[in-house]
């Protein structure tokens, strides 16, 4: 889970609360019966979401940031969305580097799930990047990405904004997953470093807890 929280003198407190899942791997029924290192998903999943129903009512929105499916399959990601069904809140969603865009974007949106990049609760801006580089494993965000990212900043400079992507921009120290890291992060954190704005970057794909 993220809260996110932003105070200042002479100002009223606006906060938000975010549920982050990210790398649910999920897998359809002919793939599951080899499992994800020995590793169930779908019941991973599953322990996630009743979790959220019984502890984290007062949710506004929550984000996937990738790597929904293990491999790409109209079937696994109908199983995704409905282990997400039972869920009352607002869902956002993002690819990663197992996913298919097309494919995500259609059957999540086709089970009412938003598929949209810029999502406003409040004083606060959601921004959700596509950070999938097609046939690896590393990331990249292209040019009109990057595009997006800037003009958005710039066009909403009142707002608190919250960047979601699915690859890391900096070093987790980790050789393994540095190896897979956001390609372009040095172009990505030049854009950040000029926005004051931006409150947060939020990203999945490591699998293991960073924080800076």
């Amino acid at each position: 889970m993220t809260n996110v929280m932003t105070s200042a003198s002479n100002q009223s407190v606006s906060s938000i609360k975010l549920v982050h899942i990210t790398d649910t791997h999920i897998m359809d029924d002919e793939m599951r019966s080899r499992s994800f290192d020995d590793f169930d998903t779908t019941e991973s999943l599953k322990s996630v979401v009743d979790k959220i129903r019984s502890e984290e009512k007062d949710t506004d929105y929550i984000i996937l940031t990738g790597d929904l499916v293990n491999e790409p399959s109209k079937k696994a990601y109908q199983i995704l969305a409905d282990q997400l069904s039972s869920l009352t809140f607002p869902i956002m969603s993002i690819p990663g580097n197992h996913d298919d865009p097309e494919m995500m974007d259609y059957v999540m949106g086709n089970n009412g799930f938003d598929t949209g990049k810029l999502q406003q609760i409040g004083d606060w801006l959601i921004i959700l990047l596509n950070s999938k580089l097609e046939h690896e494993h590393s990331g990249e965000l292209t040019q009109h990405e990057l595009e997006f990212l800037k003009s958005t900043l710039t066009m909403n400079p009142d707002k608190h904004c919250l960047i979601a992507l699915h690859h890391h921009p900096v070093s987790i120290n980790s050789p393994w997953m540095d190896s897979m890291i956001l390609k372009n992060g040095e172009d990505f954190l030049n854009i950040v470093d000029q926005h004051k704005n931006i409150k947060a970057v939020i990203w999945g794909h490591i699998h293991q807890k960073f924080e800076a």
